[in-house]
């Protein structure tokens, strides 16, 4: 393994950050003074203050001042017009190009109360923020009517469970829905199974049918509640207006969340027998159907409004000089993340805590920064009559949630298309692994191979170079706009969309390996003589070893494009839940992990094992095994041969369902 320089920052502070990087590969201070930077700049972004950067978050804004402020110390210039690109006599004088990306709900009004029979007097002391909260997905008006328990709310679950019997209406009522599935008396689920690693819920858990079923007939509004006694951090929890803006778009109807405590007392006042919450709940755990709650009569007043939801880019030119100058190298990085795991495809099991997103991608976003900094040393140094193409650094934001960043640059770039000559990518360079990095895009210009083979070979890196223009960040967009790219990536692993993303597991040494690859390419590119070929390529983005959440997949599958043959990632219904093992080559695939709960883990397939055969038809490569897999169901079972310990063994794994979504 190489060595690793770790540096954490336990404040906001910069300044008085102190970061010893490790002399073992290098002892040139003007090298330690970079790579202490580098690892300055990753521990920064993902310090719990930016809450994982979000995109449109008041962190992600707070990263787009931090990135800002580095453009204009290094002396870049503004790279927009403060005008809308086109303007006549627009000046360029703004860092940064604004755009919005969907829509984010805000609360108007939300006022709740009922009326407790046993008291002859209604409740009006709910309070927002404390009892209850209006949700995400909620619609505006108000609505008065009795409530009705309508348990877990499934229109169908294992063994013929059913909240609803057939042509059963909820005209008029509130119904109360409670999120998860039954559950046994030890707090977990009873549909999701026992033991072996497999998850904490079924496809039955999630949230968006539940609500739509109680939509579906005709509920004038809906209060969701947490099954008191579960087995989920989230038993706790009260949703708001933007924790629960991963629910989906809005359902029309007044929706609400209730405090455990809050609930309780509602059903007491409502319930004939006064039972209580957790005695509805243990109903609804046994079997479905509906509870009518006569007692309480509830008013809520919600007023919800969509805002647009804005975001920016941020750009900063070094000018070139003489005849090329009018030519740019892009250079960018998207500094945005999952923030809190709502967005972007984390683990809805991890949903809540920050995402601190250091090697996703802090580490390519300081990548960028310090570039910054040694190509204008370079172009400093440079002859003064040494044609030299001008270079625009960017930082693209809602690259998680779509690629909508860099998408809207080419769309509404202030520069014409055919003067970029390349644009240079760098996501997720921050875990280098025995020198191991892939190279994606070197077909997508007919002279790159002549150009970065040299390059690569002063490098110092075991490079994997993949001809394909496509793949799951900001360089595909470029490519889609006809413009060559290059794109480093160090591979993915466990930490991967998950809290544990943190800058003390950031190899910054390795980082600053990628980071003076990507420098003396632009640096070569930028005096080359002559134009740059575009070629349009087959995608070599294929490998599956990264997570399997619903909305990465979405990502993947807008990457993957008409050229990749065989199923997208999106459109699987199953998952296996293995990584294979980084940078390796021959027939078959290495499991470098195994993902808990996955179909793979359940069967016992183990990391080390080399999966071989599927159903007796040899595994050549992650291609040919991703159109094996996409002829299967949830529930099929197949015989995967494996390698282990010299010996082939043949293991029967139950295929899982692809992940449902927020729970």
């Amino acid at each position: 393994m190489q060595s690793r320089t770790f540096c954490v920052l336990s404040s906001f502070a910069l300044a008085l950050a102190v970061c010893s990087p490790s002399n073992a590969q290098s002892s040139a201070p003007t090298r330690d003074a970079e790579v202490t930077a580098y690892c300055e700049h990753v521990a920064t972004l993902a310090n719990p203050f930016f809450e994982g950067r979000g995109t449109g978050s008041k962190g992600n804004n707070l990263a787009a001042d931090y990135l800002e402020f580095y453009y204009r110390k290094a002396g870049l210039r503004p790279a927009f017009p403060a005008a809308p690109s086109g303007s006549e006599g627009a000046e360029f004088t703004s860092y940064r190009q604004d755009f919005t990306v969907g829509r984010s709900t805000a609360v108007i009004t939300e006022v709740m109360s009922y009326f407790d029979p046993a008291m002859k007097a209604p409740v009006t002391n709910l309070r927002a923020g404390t009892d209850f909260n209006a949700l995400a997905v909620s619609g505006s008006g108000t609505v008065q009517g009795s409530v009705v328990f309508a348990g877990y709310s499934l229109t169908k679950g294992p063994d013929g469970y059913k909240t609803y019997a057939e042509d059963e209406s909820l005209e008029g009522k509130i119904a109360m829905v409670l999120r998860f599935e039954p559950i046994g008396g030890d707090g977990t689920s009873r549909f999701a199974e026992a033991g072996g690693g497999g998850p904490r819920w079924s496809n039955a858990a999630a949230l968006r049918p539940k609500l739509q079923a109680a939509v579906d007939r005709k509920a004038a509004a809906i209060i969701l509640v947490n099954p008191p006694g579960a087995d989920d951090p989230r038993t706790d929890n009260l949703e708001d207006i933007h924790t629960s803006a991963g629910f989906g778009r809005s359902l029309g109807v007044p929706v609400v969340m209730m405090s455990l405590a809050a609930a309780d007392a509602l059903v007491r006042a409502g319930d004939a027998d006064g039972r209580s919450l957790e005695d509805l709940r243990k109903l609804a755990d046994a079997e479905g159907g509906l509870i009518e709650l006569p007692g309480a009569t509830v008013t809520l007043d919600i007023s919800v409004e969509e805002i647009p939801k804005r975001t920016q880019n941020l750009g900063g030119i070094l000018p070139g000089r003489g005849d090329l100058a009018g030519q740019y190298i892009v250079m960018g990085a998207h500094y945005d993340h999952v923030g809190y795991g709502r967005d972007g495809g984390a683990n809805p099991n991890n949903v809540g805590e920050i995402h601190p997103g250091a090697d996703d991608n802090a580490s390519g976003t300081s990548g960028v920064l310090i570039a910054m900094d040694k190509l204008t040393k370079i172009y400093e140094d440079a002859p003064a009559d040494q044609p030299l193409r001008s270079i625009l650094f960017m930082h693209f934001s809602g690259e998680e949630i779509g690629l909508l960043g860099s998408r809207h640059f080419v769309k509404n770039s202030p520069f014409d298309a055919k003067d970029i000559y390349a644009m240079i990518n760098m996501d997720m360079i921050g875990r280098l692994r025995e020198g191991k990095v892939d190279m994606n895009g070197t077909g997508t210009a007919k002279d790159f191979d002549a150009i970065l083979d040299p390059l690569v070979a002063e490098s110092g890196l075991n490079v994997k170079k993949l001809t394909g223009g496509q793949g799951p960040s900001d360089h595909q967009s470029f490519y889609n706009g006809g413009i060559p790219v290059i794109f480093f990536f160090t591979g993915f692993h466990a930490d991967y969309h998950a809290p544990g993303d943190v800058a003390s597991l950031v190899n910054c040494e390795g980082a600053m390996q990628v980071v003076d690859l990507g420098v003396e390419i632009v640096r070569t590119l930028a005096a080359r003589e002559g134009d740059l070929e575009f070629q349009e390529t087959e995608s070599t983005w294929g490998r599956e070893d990264r997570p399997t959440s619903a909305a990465q997949r979405d990502v993947a599958d807008v990457a993957n494009g008409p050229a990749n043959p065989g199923p997208s990632m999106a459109a699987m219904k199953i998952r296996f839940g293995i990584r294979p093992a980084y940078g390796e080559s021959g027939d078959g695939i290495i499991v470098e992990g195994v993902v808990e709960g996955g179909s793979a883990a359940a069967a016992g397939i183990k990391a080390g094992d080399r999966l071989v055969k599927w159903n007796a038809d040899k595994i050549t490569d992650i291609r040919a095994w991703m159109g094996m897999m996409g002829k299967h169901s949830p529930g099929d079972v197949v015989d995967v041969a494996v390698m282990r310990g010299g010996e082939e063994q043949v293991i029967k794994v139950t295929l899982k369902a692809a992940d449902a979504g927020a729970r």
